[in-house]
């Protein structure tokens, strides 16, 4: 009986526990967790009042299709044109619901198969809900339909239109469908999180099936059958600079098995490490590192600090040509503090054993969390990307959705560039930041994975356009997810690392996301870029069963998650300057002796 109701149900109630200690608790049900054509699928909401940190919230009601474009419900009975956002109530007097209908319909035919993700959002009154920093509580849940043999209509095709009925309970800034009775008892139920326990008296309300009195609602507009599934990715991930003696080893094996000279020599061994301290001991995120020759003014390097206090510096790679420099640490620009709290000193590079650390202590400095973030995706859109350019467009939100719930007051923008190879229909294409998410995810929707012929692609190129994007100063996170399966042509090796060096002065950080197919030159390129800009090499893994095959990655270790996952704990550690770990249940698979990020060897662990 138990293992019967599983299989149709989708969603419980989330307890979302924020950052900052306060709690929002929304949920959003689904009575089936599969659905056909002609079957009854009914959306559902509960609310806890006393666990929402608002008073009146605008509502809204999403439905996600399996290309990524969103529908929003501008009323039980009405829903929008694509990507046109609407509330479905303003101003609504929060309350605590039991669970309450909220829209009921029967599966229209000639929808595309695959998974149909469905969000509830709590908005601030009056104000954008494609900016995640407005959002007071946010939920999703999900239902795949199944092929029914009908899903390759084309976009001028309509489907049936279903007649509205509905009896509603009246609340306080609108009309809400009346509530629905839960079973009297469940024991327990599994999803990606494993078997959780769950009872009546933890407000946790799993919906009948098949629904009594059950209404039809309105009709949802065909999409073309793209069935890109939910959360199906899945990716490890290695952070270099913990793991240095073992990086410098691959190195070496790289240029030895170089027989062709292809590789520029990239020099690492000479990394020093440079720790901004305030008087507690917390790292100082967007200290300035100004480094000149001794007696001159005009600066070599010009950079800051990461959000957990750290730079690397790499004299060689850095084109240090003097011995002998002076170094400038200062608070960041936009913290108020004395000009004699900078720090100056000379650095004599000769007298410097490899890899020794610095700690600097800045006196009378708050260590202030960066309380924004740009965020930008650079995406190779040739044709073997297909698999990732999907999965990006219909999991941006949840991604999105999870550094949300660790990080609500951040404000963030959304940049985008993609690329493919000349000859082809273009070799770059932009799209400036923007602070909507809804917009982010329409452009990435607007993209195909087409052409590029050979194997290397114009990834210099679209680097350099990233990196003179309009990024903003001061206390902002600035990340970029460098998503490629292939590196640049040979001769254009060299210009990446132009632009890697570009990046380290702006104070990017640069995420390289290996998808399938990524040979030995495209891992060295994108394992180099991530370490000289202070962040991780991540790599699709075989574990989901989707798409070509991946590479093993020549790491010693590495734990396997699904991607939007780490993608977010990623994001989520650059915000909190500290490293998040994956929790036990969303490890699938652990290659080598893992802890914290460092591979258990013989090697020292290096910061």
């Amino acid at each position: 009986m138990i293992q019967t109701l599983i299989r149709l149900i989708l969603g419980l109630g989330l307890l979302i526990l924020s950052h900052h200690g306060y709690a929002q608790s929304i949920s959003l049900f689904l009575n089936q967790a599969t659905v056909s054509v002609g079957e009854p699928l009914e959306v559902a909401v509960a609310a806890n009042r006393e666990e929402i940190a608002a008073a009146v919230a605008d509502v809204y009601l999403a439905v996600q299709f399996p290309d990524g474009s969103l529908y929003y419900f501008h009323s039980p009975e009405a829903i929008s044109t694509k990507n046109q956002i609407a509330p479905l109530v303003r101003s609504w007097s929060i309350q605590t619901l039991s669970p309450m209908t909220l829209i009921s319909l029967e599966v229209p035919k000639r929808l595309p198969s695959g998974t149909y993700k469905w969000y509830l959002t709590l908005c601030q009154i009056d104000q954008d809900v494609a900016q995640p920093v407005n959002w007071i509580a946010n939920t999703s849940a999900q239902v795949v339909l199944t092929n029914n043999g009908d899903g390759n209509t084309s976009l001028e095709e309509e489907s049936e239109p279903i007649s509205s009925k509905d009896t509603t309970t009246t609340l306080a800034g609108g009309d809400m469908p009346a509530a629905v009775a839960p079973p009297s008892s469940v024991d327990s139920y599994s999803d990606d999180a494993g078997e959780v326990e769950v009872s009546s008296e933890e407000g946790v309300t799993i919906l009948p099936f098949p629904p009594t009195d059950l209404p039809t609602k309105p009709s949802l507009p065909i999409k073309e059958d793209i069935p890109v599934q939910s959360g199906t990715l899945t990716a490890g991930d290695i952070d270099d600079n913990l793991n240095f003696t073992a990086f410098q080893r691959y190195l070496d094996k790289q240029y030895q098995a170089d027989n062709n000279k292809i590789l520029p020599i990239v020099k690492v061994s000479d990394r020093l490490t440079l720790q901004v301290v305030n008087a507690q001991g917390q790292g100082i995120n967007q200290a300035r590192i100004r480094l000149n020759p001794v007696g001159q003014t005009s600066p070599v390097m010009n950079a800051v600090t990461g959000s957990n206090g750290y730079f690397y510096l790499f004299p060689q790679f850095d084109n240090f040509n003097y011995s002998r420099l002076d170094l400038q640490i200062s608070p960041p620009e936009d913290v108020l503090a004395s000009p004699a709290t900078a720090i100056n000193t000379t650095l004599d590079l000769e007298q410097l054993e490899p890899n020794h650390v610095f700690t600097f202590t800045l006196p009378n400095t708050i260590s202030q969390l960066p309380p924004a973030l740009d965020l930008m995706f650079v995406i190779d859109t040739t044709g073997s990307m297909s698999d990732e350019l999907h999965y990006l467009t219909t999991e941006i939100r949840d991604i999105i959705s999870q550094v949300h719930d660790h990080h609500p007051q951040v404000f963030i923008r959304f940049g985008l560039v993609v690329y493919r190879d000349e000859g082809d229909e273009y070799v770059v294409k932009s799209f400036d930041f923007t602070d909507s998410l809804n917009l982010m995810q329409i452009q990435l929707s607007e993209q195909r994975a087409q052409a590029g012929g050979d194997y290397p692609e114009a990834m210099e190129q679209a680097l350099a356009k990233a990196v003179n994007m309009q990024w903003r100063d001061g206390n902002i996170a600035r990340l970029l997810f460098l998503v490629a399966d292939a590196p640049p042509h040979d001769e254009n090796l060299a210009a990446m690392l132009t632009q890697v060096r570009n990046a380290r002065q702006k104070g990017l950080r640069i995420y390289s996301l290996a998808a399938s197919g990524v040979a030995d030159t495209a891992e060295w390129m994108l394992r180099v870029t991530s370490l000289l800009t202070q962040s991780r090499y991540l790599f699709l893994t075989d574990d989901s069963g989707v798409g070509y095959s991946h590479a093993e990655p020549k790491v010693a270790c590495y734990r396997v998650t699904r991607l939007d996952q780490l993608i977010s704990r990623v994001i989520a550690s650059e915000l909190a300057g500290q490293r998040f770990e994956p929790n036990e249940t969303q490890i699938i698979r652990q290659v080598g002796t893992y802890q914290a990020g460092v591979c258990q060897t013989n090697e020292t662990p290096a910061n």
